[in-house]
């Protein structure tokens, strides 16, 4: 009766082990992409038989959207032929919130001006470096604004010149302050100042060309119930005698919003095409990522 039951629990043991083994194996085949001795090629879980022109084959790709366009399209081919029309999968690519590997859309939440539209214009009298715009121009519409920066991630600003600073080189800056204004931060970096000399003034410039800047972290991590406060500030003025003046000055801030539809538009044996239908037109251009799965 002993010896019975040591022969029973031995073959328990075995089981075990086979079935212990077998598992290893089969999560081995999925984590490793392999070419079977048939000839089937086997990748994260797809195998594709390349004698019935069968199975299961994915990849990955971008959707590219131009600037103001609602829409885009992309057409692709699968690695191998199937015998028929596959099912297509489509996973939009939402593991990141950073520009790649996913692409949101640029949305404006806060558009602002420090300066609505003077006439006539606005005079910096005795324009000096280091000096905030607020403490100099009566008129201002915002001397400073004060911005809750929850939900944002880029923002850009430009500039309407009518008269020129005397000093060549000398531009405005954007800043903010997190401490109620004791002492302020240079919001953007190079790309985000506006030269105001004889250069590029008169006329109405942008920073960064154009583009959306990424907000730093200094500024977007406070607390939601802070605020962040943003002034304009002049660098290299010569005091008297540098009396800029301007009709316009505005501020733009932008969220990322992933917001669209992604669908398959037609499908053969050798490729599929996919689409992208956003609600609303672009900044920029954009591409929007996604996983595919093709399976018969």
């Amino acid at each position: 009766m002993s010896l019975s039951r040591e022969k029973q629990f031995s073959r328990k043991q075995i089981s075990i082990i086979f079935k212990i083994a077998f598992l290893e194996a089969m999560a081995l085949s999925i984590i490793m992409p392999s070419v079977t001795s048939t000839g089937e090629i086997q990748s994260f879980g797809c195998v594709y038989n390349p004698a019935t022109l069968t199975g299961c084959q994915q990849g990955h790709s971008t959707v590219p959207i131009n600037d103001q366009l609602y829409q885009g399209e992309i057409t692709l081919s699968y690695p191998k032929p199937f015998s028929s029309i596959p099912r297509i999968i489509l996973t939009p690519e939402t593991n990141s919130t950073t520009d790649p590997p996913f692409s949101f859309l640029t949305k404006t939440q806060i558009q602002a001006s420090f300066l609505g539209v003077a006439n006539p214009p606005d005079t910096w009298t005795s324009a000096t470096n280091g000096i905030e715009w607020f403490s100099n121009i009566a008129t201002t519409l915002q001397p400073r604004l004060f911005i809750n920066p929850v939900g944002l991630s880029t923002w850009r600003w430009s500039i309407e010149c009518f008269n020129p600073a005397s000093v060549a080189g000398e531009y405005l800056k954007i800043e903010f302050s997190t401490d109620g204004g004791a002492t302020f931060i240079d919001l953007g970096g190079a790309s985000s100042h506006i030269l105001i000399d004889n250069s590029s003034c008169p006329g109405i410039n942008t920073s960064n060309s154009g583009s959306f800047l990424a907000l730093p972290n200094s500024f977007l991590s406070q607390n939601p119930s802070t605020v962040d406060q943003i002034g304009v500030f002049d660098v290299g003025g010569n005091g008297v005698g540098d009396n800029p003046s301007f009709i316009n000055v505005n501020i733009e801030f932008a969220a990322k919003i992933p917001v669209y539809t992604l669908l398959l538009i037609v499908a053969s044996p050798t490729t599929f095409t996919v689409g992208v239908i956003i609600g609303e037109q672009l900044n920029n251009n954009v591409g929007i990522q996604f996983d595919w799965i093709a399976e018969l």
